[in-house]
């Protein structure tokens, strides 16, 4: 039974019940009455004759009083059934009226989403019971958008990480080959070419596995089932240290390293955190334009979030590129033009780690122009706000 005939039945019964009753009720009042008023005379009787002045009226007249009573009588019968006909009209319409509409359009909403317009948004803009429901509908449409449309760039991203990935690994494989061959076939005839060819070929096989490594770093941390070892850190603490004990291997390289820590607790993982700040220091390595680097490690304490953050002198990023460097494989012109060119995969490690422990890194330019990466993690416990 749909709505529409449930409506009208409980139309008809919530006007008609009441009517009858009335209708009982007000004849037998007026049956009371009529006893006191006639004594309890029987119709036609000569005593009721006499009290109503009806004694020696005409069998003619007497016709036409039961005429007018039964057209009276009928009369009324027509009407109630009239006003119980568009009484459930109107009933019905206003109240369903207000049911299919919204009923209408969450129904095309629908088909509209099974079709694939997920831009499709019903609009309710009533002030009824129907409106958080349309709301919600809308709020699952967009969510189901974002979902479908995060899924899209997810699935574009491992593809260009695939292709990506197989055009970096190529050219290594490419060289390795070419050395092998010549080792074969006898081209490095003395012992310094030997040396010389199999020094290329352990380079690029260190250079593969460096690739390869950051690629399964960055499967592990998209995977729901690697568990972090978390644990309160200090890590201003944790920063001094760890320049500390590769600060001659920097200087070798051709890094210059400052820290401007402030004491600050935060709840992650070390491992994770020294690949944050490898990655990031390898990058500023990597890509400097001068023979020489200089590199400030900052520790602080922001809006109710600890800060971890590398900047460097270095060429830096175009402003177009800063919202894409952590992206798998996306490489700015500059790096690109760079002679010691990376696997492009070093920033997106450092912002899945950083995701991982709860946080999340952003990029922007540096007091020196160069690069400023900011790592933002979620505090354990504030040790103060002393400045190194």
């Amino acid at each position: 039974m749909n709505i529409r005939t449930r409506l009208h039945i409980s139309n008809v019964v919530m006007i008609v019940v009441p009517v009858v009753i009335a209708v009982v009720v007000g004849l037998a009042c007026v049956g009371i009455v009529w006893s006191l008023v006639t004594g309890f005379a029987p119709l036609g009787s000569e005593a009721l004759e006499e009290r109503f002045g009806l004694a020696g009226i005409s069998a003619q007249d007497e016709r036409s009083i039961k005429v007018i009573v039964s057209l009276t009588a009928l009369a009324l019968v027509v009407a109630i059934v009239v006003a119980v006909v568009l009484t459930d009209r109107f009933m019905t319409r206003f109240v369903l009226g207000h049911v299919t509409g919204p009923l209408g359009q969450l129904s095309q909403g629908v088909d509209q989403v099974r079709s694939g317009n997920l831009s499709h948004r019903i609009g309710y803009d009533g002030d009824d019971e129907f409106k958080p429901v349309c709301d919600a509908f809308d709020e699952m449409a967009s969510r189901l958008a974002d979902s479908v449309e995060r899924d899209r760039r997810l699935e574009e991203a491992r593809k260009d990480l695939i292709a990506g990935m197989s055009h970096d690994l190529r050219g290594p494989l490419t060289s390795i080959r070419g050395y092998a061959e010549g080792l074969r076939d006898g081209v490095a005839a003395d012992e310094e070419s030997r040396r010389r060819y199999t020094g290329v070929i352990l380079e690029k096989t260190a250079d593969m596995e460096h690739k390869v490594s950051e690629l399964l770093a960055l499967t592990r941390l998209d995977m729901d089932g690697y568990v972090l070892e978390t644990r309160s850190l200090e890590l201003d603490s944790y920063a001094r240290d760890f320049v500390s004990r590769d600060r001659d291997d920097f200087a070798a390289q051709g890094m210059s390293v400052t820290c401007n820590l402030t004491p600050v607790t935060v709840e992650a993982d070390p491992a994770e955190l020294d690949r944050i700040l490898g990655n990031l220091l390898d990058n500023s390595l990597r890509y400097r334009k001068r023979d020489e680097v200089s590199v400030e490690i900052g520790v602080a304490s922001v809006g109710g979030c600890a800060v971890l953050s590398v900047s460097d002198d270095g060429p830096g990023v175009a402003e177009r590129d800063l919202a894409r460097i952590f992206e798998p494989l996306y490489r700015g012109d500059a790096a690109r033009s760079g002679s010691r060119e990376g696997s492009g995969l070093g920033l997106s490690i450092v912002a899945a780690s950083a995701s991982r422990m709860g946080g999340s890194a952003s990029a922007g330019r540096s007091d020196a122009g160069g690069l400023s990466v900011e790592v933002r993690l979620p505090l354990a416990q504030s040790r103060g706000e002393v400045s190194e």
